[in-house]
């Protein structure tokens, strides 16, 4: 089993309100007379999709049925899953249906022709239950079985592990009215202004993983149950998300929301008839394929009744709504909940027998609010003495706390039928919320008859200038003793003062001048921002904060997006991930996508010198190293290479990059053909090896021209035409990577003009040699390289060229073949079953070199891990080598082997593979399988077992002891603890004083001239950029093994 990469995938769930509104009136349509008067009923039903990502794995099978070979049929293949108990955990994954080329199937249908391929492709979704608590570790093998003639093959596959992290798991909390005030239909002379209500959201995420990426997009109410034909409409007018602005659009973006976090939505509705909502529910469906609910990462949905939002400012402020909600059922609707913005729900007690000190009048703006109350959350309703002529302007508790306006106190005016009263009630009520009440506040009051013309504020359609006849706000005053002739020209109690398309009244409503068309100064009348473009703010003079005004953005100030124009609701017009205003200041284009252009040519696009915050069209203005990430798996739709938001492509992250940057590519399967022109360190997600596939071009999967440094670790490159890896006036380090399956080429080919080293690769099955070079200062140390349709190291024409500790086997040429002059240094290899021969010159005698077998672990499935009796263990050499292995283990000093090596320490290892033998490797096979346990199991319990194999603490038996030591080394296979190439002063962490040693070491370029250098990390003789880009990968870390220098 091959490529377990984890990646993102999109999910979504489906949650839905319904929503019963009882409405009342005398005239309701074209109803016949008996029913005039009657209650209506409507209920609407508001669909909402909420998709965020979610980890899953893909397991890869290849098959490659060779071209002298027959039919392979009965092509079958199981999966099995189990945890580090050996228990199979099937169960707890849901598997999709493989994807399969090459084949029909590999549910025992399929079949494979003679010199073919076949492969199959499986989505793994863990469910919560694969790592409730913490991330747990699974393995995921099987069986391949096939009829080969009359021969029926049975193949276990290799397990791959991976780690399961815990999901999210989601709480979903909907606040609704119960009252909707807006358009009377019993009142047929007058049109009652419409209120916008909220729907709003708390979203708890209540599991111990992170929900990435979480979206809600809301669709319009739409009404599913009308019997009586209402003419009514429900309308959502925008959207907020915690404390960002309202917006108009119908989807929010809560992002990440991390474990005992939350994230607040709102939807503004509004109704066309005013009315009340007597049922609410809410439900969702999880939209997958495969019905399983613990795959769902929402635990529940509710639905509450929303007495208000408020604001909650104890212990501490967050400026994030907060739900004063009715659960509990009473006859007066009053609030019993409040719902916090971080999740916490806390009890809410009702102030009793509220009193006020008298009304308010012109003259007496302030009285007194008492209320019987006790400790903790405090909710006060009692009637309003300012009514509807004077406005609650100030609360003021009698300890000198200042409970917030509109938040936490705030005044209703309503009207309401009562059955068989002739005219409506009109009830004004104060409401106050506040924590651990007084029970004492005094309420300041506005307002009144401010131009003194005998008409209330509230019912004044110009309260600034006197008008006793409101009919007639501007025309000839036909004479009203004691008031000024009207003009006829634009004043204050004119409809649309500053003729800009918004009355008075309605810019009263948008907080904008009216006296002023454009008030925000932006060259943008308000009426253009509120009427046309409908997304422009008519107070902001920079809508999408580009650093362009709106009106000069919409040149021609029509509300439209015409041609040459860019868009002053979008901040990024050309969707490059650059402002509008930074391109423009800067002489770039902000209607053509150029972010990964150069234009002043200083080897940093665009984008990358906008992020980096340097001048793009400066070459001496650079930003400084940085990382650049890349996951197939982002779906978000963003890529800028930040770890939250990275690149699809290693092709656009490439060239994104600058010189010296870090290009981190995550699990995944890359089809790409690259061409490299810059220094780049492009360094796969570690020991998970990401695929790069060179199928997609008839090219090198990579193709290195004209760079002085770069490097590429720990991916699978494969399927290239021509070499996997080409190198041509280059200087590159190649370590940990699996290069396989060239066609027409060897896996590594370096020209003349280039200068590469090779550690710790695997390379494979390439259509020609497996490295071949014709460059000057080659090294090629610790690899492991076999069954290549050519030589296993071809150096030609090549000067101070390094071939050491490397397995060459298998191959169809020479193992080492090398024809250059003068000879180079080829010591302490191993060539073995070659087919012309194992060296060339005979370098079989020379220091340290081996022909024999190295006994691989299991070379017909790729596993080219040592066994315990290989001849490579504690054979290679220390000078020169690399300290860490293909995984990143330290060399090991195998006990039980002799010391034939040579160097500093004399029992590194030859290959890529460092080999040691954990305790719990009782068939002394190099790993901790099945077999081991059975033999454990055999001798459990025995008390006269000195000397066995089980008898892991070697006191005498086998008891509870010894399964602690081999639990604890069963999950090993072949390699002690990972080390940490930062750590420069040998101690177990990499810190400032391993920081002062890199530091004092940077830029040496002299480290193979007597004195070596400490912080020449990537062995390559200097130190660099490069090699601090692996020293700050390790920074911080407190978890080192000291390994051999």
């Amino acid at each position: 089993m091959t490529n377990l990469p984890i990646f993102k995938r999109l999910f979504s769930v489906c949650v839905i309100l319904v929503l019963l509104l009882s409405v009342a009136g005398p005239v309701l349509g074209d109803l016949p007379p008996e029913e005039e008067g009657i209650c209506v009923q409507v209920r609407i039903r508001i669909n909402q999709k909420m998709t965020l990502t979610r980890s899953a794995f893909r397991a890869t099978l290849e098959i490659n049925n060779a071209p002298e070979g027959v039919v392979l049929e009965n092509l079958e293949v199981t999966l099995n899953i189990f945890n580090i108990e050996q228990e199979d955990s099937n169960n707890l994954f849901a598997i999709t249906p493989p994807e399969v080329t090459g084949t029909s199937g590999v549910d025992g249908t399929g079949t494979i022709e003679p010199g073919t391929s076949a492969s199959a492709l499986w989505t793994i979704i863990p469910t919560r239950d694969a790592a409730p608590i913490v991330p747990t570790r699974y393995w995921i093998g099987g069986t391949l079985s096939y009829q080969e003639g009359d021969n029926q093959i049975n193949i276990p596959l290799f397990p791959a592990h991976i780690w399961v992290k815990p999901d999210p798991l989601l709480v979903l909390h909907y606040f609704l009215v119960r009252d909707v005030f807006s358009d009377d239909p019993r009142t047929l002379d007058t049109i009652e202004p419409t209120e916008p209500f909220p729907l709003g959201l708390l979203m708890v995420n209540q599991g111990r993983g992170t929900a990435h990426k979480v979206q809600i997009t809301s669709s319009q109410p739409e009404i599913i149950e009308n019997e009586k034909g209402l003419l009514i409409d429900f309308t959502i007018i925008g959207t907020q998300v915690n404390t960002d602005q309202i917006s108009p659009s119908l989807t929010v973006d809560l992002g990440d929301i991390e474990p005992g976090q939350t994230a607040l939505a709102q939807w503004l509705m509004t109704c066309s008839l005013q009315g009340t909502f007597i049922e609410y529910t809410a439900s969702f469906e999880h939209v997958d394929d495969f019905g399983d609910p613990r795959l769902s990462l929402i635990d529940s949905v509710d639905i509450h009744e929303l007495n208000h939002v408020v604001r909650v400012d104890i212990p501490i402020d967050d400026y994030k709504p907060d739900f004063l909600a009715n659960d509990v059922e009473d006859d007066d609707f009053l609030p019993d909940t409040l719902y916090k913005s971080d999740g916490s729900i806390e009890a809410v007690n009702v102030g009793q027998n509220p009193q006020v000190s008298g009304n308010v009048t012109s003259e007496v703006r302030e009285v007194i609010l008492t209320a019987e109350v006790v400790s903790g959350w405090t909710y006060i309703r009692t009637n309003d003495p300012g009514l509807e002529q004077f406005r609650l302007a100030r609360v003021i508790r009698s300890d000198g706390r200042e409970i917030w306006i509109n938040d936490n106190a705030w005044t209703t005016h309503r009207t309401y039928w009562y059955l068989g009263e002739p005219a409506p009630f009109r009830e004004h009520l104060v409401h106050i919320f506040d924590k651990d009440s007084t029970g004492i506040y005094t309420l300041i009051y506005e307002g009144g008859d401010q131009d003194g013309d005998g008409i209330l504020d509230n019912e004044d359609n110009c309260m600034n200038v006197p008008n006793p006849i409101q009919e007639n706000t501007d025309k000839a005053n036909e004479g009203i003793s004691g008031y000024p002739a009207g003009d006829d020209q634009g004043d204050a109690c004119d409809p649309d003062d500053d003729n800009d398309g918004l009355s008075d009244v309605q810019e009263a409503g948008f907080g904008t001048n009216p006296k002023d068309p454009d008030s925000d100064n932006d060259d943008l009348t308000d009426g253009i921002e509120v009427q046309v473009t409908c997304c422009t703010s008519p107070n902001d003079p920079d809508t999408d904060n580009d650093q362009l005004k709106d009106g000069i953005e919409d040149s021609n100030h029509n509300g439209q997006v015409d041609t040459g124009e860019t868009d002053p609701c979008n901040n990024d017009t050309d969707t490059d991930g650059m402002p509008d205003g930074f391109e423009t200041q800067n002489n770039l284009d902000p209607l053509v996508n150029d972010a990964l252009d150069d234009l002043d040519g200083d080897g940093f696009c665009n984008l990358r010198e906008y992020m980096g915050e340097t001048n793009p069209d400066s070459a001496e203005d650079r930003p400084v190293w940085t990382i650049v990430y890349v996951d197939d798996g982002n779906i978000s739709g963003i890529e800028d290479g930040s770890m939250d938001h990275p690149f699809e492509t290693i092709e656009k992250a490439m060239a994104f990059a600058g010189p010296h940057d870090r290009v981190y590519v995550f699990a995944g399967y890359y089809k790409e053909n690259l061409v490299v022109t810059k220094p780049v360190d492009l360094q796969g997600e570690e020991y998970i090896f990401p695929v790069i596939d060179g199928s997609l071009d008839a090219s090198p999967v990579l193709h290195y021209v004209n760079i002085t440094s770069g490097s590429i670790t720990g991916f699978q490159i494969r399927n290239g035409t021509g070499p996997n890896i080409l190198c041509e006036q280059s200087g590159l380090l190649i370590r940990g990577n699996i290069i396989s399956d060239a066609s027409n080429g060897p896996g590594v080919m370096v020209d003349s003009t280039s200068s590469v080293t090779l550690f710790n690769n695997i390379i494979y099955n390439n259509a020609s040699d497996g490295i071949r070079s014709q460059g000057t200062y080659t090294k090629v140390i610790n690899n492991t390289i076999t069954s290549n349709y050519g030589d296993g190291i071809d150096v030609t024409d090549s000067q101070a060229v390094v071939i050491q500790n490397n397995i060459a086997t298998q191959n169809d040429g020479f193992g080492i073949l090398c024809s250059s002059s003068p000879v180079p240094d080829v010591m302490f290899n191993n060539a073995y079953g070659n087919t012309i021969g194992s060296y060339s010159p005979d370098f079989g005698t020379g220091t340290g070199n081996l022909q024999a077998d190295p006994f691989f672990t299991d070379a017909v499935n790729f596993d080219y891990h040592l066994t315990a009796n290989s001849v490579c263990i504690d054979a290679g050499t220390s000078s020169g080598a690399p300290e860490l292995d293909f995984e990143g283990h330290c060399r090991y000093d195998q006990p039980d082997v002799s010391n034939s090596g040579s160097g500093s320490y004399e029992f590194f290892d030859i290959g890529a593979f460092e080999f040691s033998r954990p305790v719990a490797d009782l068939d002394g096979d190099g790993d901790v399988d099945g077999d081991d346990q059975a033999m454990f199991a055999s001798y459990f319990g025995l008390t006269d077992c000195s000397g066995c194999e089980a008898d892991l603490d070697g006191d005498g038996d086998v008891d509870g002891s010894d399964l602690t030591l081999f639990v604890a080394d069963q999950d090993r296979f072949h390699c002690p603890a990972e080390a940490c190439v930062g750590n420069l002063d040998w101690d177990l962490d990499v810190d400032g004083l391993d920081l002062s040693i890199f530091t004092s070491d940077f830029n040496r370029t002299d480290c193979d001239q007597g004195t070596p250098c400490e912080g020449d990390i990537d062995k390559d003789n200097d130190v660099d950029w490069f090699d601090f880009s692996d020293f700050i990968f390790d920074f911080g870390r407190t978890d080192c093994p000291v390994c051999p220098r």
